[in-house]
């Protein structure tokens, strides 16, 4: 496996292909595992990278060689309002690292998530900045598996990775705490996104808190998932207001869920916020505009992406470096939704 300059030259799927017996295409399944290969077979293809030192055609190996100056965003960006958030910031300061950014919807779904991964890796960026779908989802694995430089951002995994995203518990704490405080709610409502997200599970955990901290019982019948799905936010909003003691506040969280609560208020009459106070997650373009204007936290979405930029390229400049999380505090936006008083007004009713 020498050169004409005599030189060694790394060893290719090729050879791996002859030593193991078998062909190209299967030592690329063994590699990429896309496809079942045996056990007997995936033992030999295994033995001659062993033998062979090969060197992977994946981000974290071919850096040390080679850069493309592209980095991987792999999110659902063209469905969450957030999210899209942490994208332009993300986009604008690569631009000024002289990095291109290629991003790939992942749907908030396993099987799309794992394919954009892949497909990322398959381009050889440089690294890649995920929100992914669930903490340990096979998207989190893969990336772990291959040690692609990896930045999480907003949802967390199970750990592993450089991670940046919003101080979510203390945020929803806050929000709660306004409700019981300054409007006197004691029954108070929490619909949030898919259960399984780390966000959605900081998040129930802040509203607890204020809950108890207040000394008011948590209800499990009022906390439920919208799914970012409004009529499932329609139903599960119907299934709180028929309870024998239905809440007078409802804490939403994230901006689609808000959304969709104020639409589900307009079809089963319910006025925000003199029936029904709300505030939630997110100060996204139109919150100022409702009528009522709504109250919510403001993610700081700028920094979030400046900062995963920056910490990605840590990543890949010393792939040794201690893994940092890092949490961003919110910005508390007093409006009218929430139905308490604004500037020394009279709030519209009292609960």
């Amino acid at each position: 496996m020498t050169s004409t300059a005599g030189r060694q030259r790394p060893p290719t799927m090729a050879d791996l292909a002859r030593l193991a017996g078998v062909s190209i295409t299967t030592v690329s399944h063994v590699l990429n595992d896309t496809r079942f290969v045996s056990a007997d077979v995936r033992q030999r293809v295994m033995a001659a990278v062993e033998q062979n030192g090969y060197i992977p055609n994946s981000v974290a190996r071919s850096m040390k060689t080679a850069t493309t100056n592209m980095i991987g965003l792999a999110a659902p960006a063209l469905s969450k309002v957030a999210l899209a958030d942490v994208v332009r910031p993300i986009e604008v300061e690569a631009r000024a690292q002289k990095l291109s950014v290629l991003l790939t919807d992942t749907e908030d779904a396993a099987a799309p998530e794992l394919a954009a991964i892949k497909a990322l890796s398959a381009r050889r960026v440089d690294g890649i900045i995920i929100a992914p779908s669930a903490p340990d989802s096979p998207a989190v694995r893969y990336l772990r598996k291959h040690g692609i430089p990896t930045v999480v951002v907003d949802r967390f995994t199970t750990g592993g990775f450089d991670q940046i995203g919003t101080e979510n518990t203390s945020a929803a704490e806050q929000l709660t705490d306004h409700l019981i405080e300054a409007r006197g709610a004691r029954r108070i409502g929490l619909i949030t996104s898919m259960p399984m997200l780390s966000t959605t599970l900081e998040r129930r955990k802040g509203y607890r808190k204020a809950l108890k901290r207040h000394g008011i019982e948590v209800d499990p019948n009022l906390i439920g998932s919208g799914f970012d799905d409004p009529d499932h936010v329609l139903t599960t909003l119907k299934g709180f207001m028929a309870l024998p003691d239905p809440p007078t506040a409802i804490v939403s969280g994230n901006s689609s869920t808000t959304l969709s609560l104020m639409r589900a208020a307009g079809i089963l009459g319910i006025r925000v916020p003199e029936d029904l106070a709300l505030v939630g997650f997110d100060d996204f373009a139109w919150a100022d505009f409702f009528q009522p204007r709504l109250t919510v936290v403001r993610q700081r979405t700028d920094e979030i992406g400046v900062r995963a930029i920056r910490l990605l390229m840590r990543r890949i400049a010393d792939p040794e470096a201690p893994v940092t999380t890092r949490r961003i505090p919110t910005d508390f936006i007093h409006r009218e939704s929430c139905g308490c008083a604004l500037d020394g007004a009279t709030p519209p009713s009292s609960l």
